[in-house]
């Protein structure tokens, strides 16, 4: 994998190699029984397995969001899409896979926001009340 492949789209791009990847390494049931929820049986009684997870550009589906396809062994078919509701407000760069990571550097530890961010006064979406409006990124922070 080359790192200069990736657009200005990375968080997308690298959570959608991620998930689906995190899809194919195991089978279905290995992944419900390692977050101890229930297998999906087909009807004859086996269980139900991923025969294809691919990015929505290489299934052909029709969007421009990205995600991953999933077709399923008893015929059925998911896309799963990753949305954004904020930019990252600082440069992103990104480590080469084969580069370890070296614990206590920037990134492992969140920062907290900055005052001027919470000072810009009230914002008058969902988030007031706690909901999420799915625009201004707040997510139910009551603009606390």
């Amino acid at each position: 994998m080359d790192i200069d492949d990736w657009d200005e789209y990375a968080h997308e791009e690298i959570l959608q190699a991620a998930v689906r990847h995190l899809l194919t390494a195991d089978d279905l049931d290995q992944i419900c029984a390692d977050a101890d929820l229930p297998a999906l049986l087909d009807a004859t009684g086996h269980p139900v397995t991923i025969t294809a997870a691919n990015s929505y550009r290489d299934a052909g589906v029709l969007t421009l969001d990205r995600g991953v396809w999933l077709e399923l062994s008893d015929g059925s078919r998911f896309g799963l899409t990753v949305t954004v509701s904020r930019r990252p407000t600082g440069e992103v760069t990104l480590r080469h896979p084969a580069t370890p990571h070296r614990p206590g550097r920037a990134g492992s530890t969140p920062r907290p926001r900055p005052a001027a961010r919470w000072a810009a006064g009230p914002c008058g979406c969902a988030c007031t009340s706690g909901g999420f409006c799915g625009g201004c990124g707040h997510a139910g922070c009551g603009r606390r």
